[in-house]
């Protein structure tokens, strides 16, 4: 009986040792887990660390002025640098104001500020500076959550420049329009009727050279302002483009009789944006009047993809090097200029549908004006042509 004892214990403290050494490797691998751990929150600490600084380095270093606004208690949570000095005042004093003191003019908009951005009112604000200055600009605005917190950032950029430009060009473009054509009207009218009384003498030709000049001037004019009428359209009409190379052959033989023009098309249905007719119609008409009777002018038509690609190419002398360079550059200088808007125009037309613009030389001779622009769904179309749309006025 007593020798079963320490045979007992004996065996009890082995068990005991077995738990023990198991214990200290549990322990150990704790340890290490929390040790791992401990690396990665420390990694991530100055990962966040990190980035804090570099938001905070772009907050206080944009080029727009920045608010943070508290949208439920219509306050000023925070704001940067440059918002500051937009508005002419110190950090602490615009944090003590409201939208509505910097916003006066916009309460007719909505209850809130931050009510009037969400809601898609981007452009067109005025600010009042501290010195009651007004002053344009434009918003961006988001909401986000900073600490739990749910505030609008609210980008703020100054356009007051902007809109002085966009008010000269509205002035300039006015007096072009309205009156260049007046007076042109006039010079014209006075030029037809001493054209009748010098008919023969000496100075027919120089009158004769007056009439055209002025002939150019309005027809310019008129151009101008077609295209500009057509480019500040928000609505984007569609049209198969079939049917706009149609309309324009009709026009083109009876305007160029000694010019051929020649077109093909995908048998598939391709529809466009209507206006891309004004960018056809440009360019072939740039290239009756300056290649000369006799011309063949080809247009083609080539489905990529989502895009069609109108060709037009000439077997003319070729455009000059001087047009070529500023197509090429998309600017003019003082030293190379385009002399005249045409393809300016094209390009212009081309973008505003979401297309680009291409222009080179043929071999040998000739030049080659692509357009390439989205092809549009026939479903969504909308009528074409109809008898107030002439290849004139488009």
């Amino acid at each position: 009986m007593t020798e079963d004892v320490p045979a007992r214990d004996e065996a009890t403290n082995k068990e005991l040792r077995a738990e023990l050494r198991e214990s200290r490797s549990r322990i150990r691998g704790l340890e290490a887990e929390l040790a791992e751990t401990n690396e990665g929150m420390v990694a991530l600490t100055l990962e966040l660390e990190n980035a804090r600084e570099r938001y905070q380095t772009i907050f206080e270093e944009s080029t727009d002025g920045i608010l943070l606004i508290e949208p439920d208690q219509d306050t000023i949570h925070e704001a940067n640098p440059q918002a500051c000095t937009l508005l002419g005042y110190d950090r602490e004093t615009i944090m003590t104001l409201s939208p509505a003191d910097i916003f006066p003019d916009e309460s007719d908009r909505s209850h809130t500020f931050a009510e009037a951005v969400v809601h898609g009112w981007a452009d067109g604000f005025t600010c009042r500076t501290k010195d009651g200055r007004k002053v344009d600009v434009d918003i961006s605005a988001s909401m986000v959550t900073l600490n739990g917190q749910s505030l609008l950032l609210a980008a703020l950029r100054d356009v007051t420049e902007r809109k002085r430009r966009e008010q000269r060009l509205q002035v300039l473009t006015r007096i072009f329009r309205h009156n260049l054509r007046n007076d042109g009207n006039i010079i014209q009218g006075h030029a037809d009727l001493l054209y009748d009384e010098v008919s023969g003498s000496p100075l027919e030709a120089n009158v004769f050279q007056i009439r055209e000049t002025i002939d150019e001037i309005l027809e310019l004019s008129s151009k101008v302002r077609r295209v500009q009428d057509i480019l500040d359209q928000s609505r984007l009409y569609k049209s198969p483009l079939a049917e706009l190379l149609s309309h324009h052959e009709a026009w083109f033989e009876q305007t160029y009789p000694e010019t051929t023009l020649t077109s093909s098309v995908p048998e598939e249905e391709i529809v466009v944006g209507r206006r891309l007719g004004v960018a056809i119609q440009e360019v072939i008409e740039n290239a009756a009047k300056h290649t000369g009777d006799g011309t063949t002018i080809t247009v083609s038509a080539e489905i990529d993809d989502d895009q069609v690609w109108v060709k037009v190419a000439d077997d003319g002398p070729g455009i000059p090097d001087q047009e070529l360079e500023v197509i090429q550059v998309g600017a003019e200088t003082p030293l190379a200029h385009s002399s005249g808007v045409g393809l300016w125009f094209t390009s212009w037309v081309v973008d505003s549908l979401g297309g680009k613009l291409s222009v080179q030389r043929r071999d040998p001779e000739g030049t080659l004006v692509s357009m390439a622009v989205p092809v549009l769904t026939p479903e969504a179309a909308q009528p074409g042509w109809n008898e107030q749309h002439t290849p004139n006025q488009p």
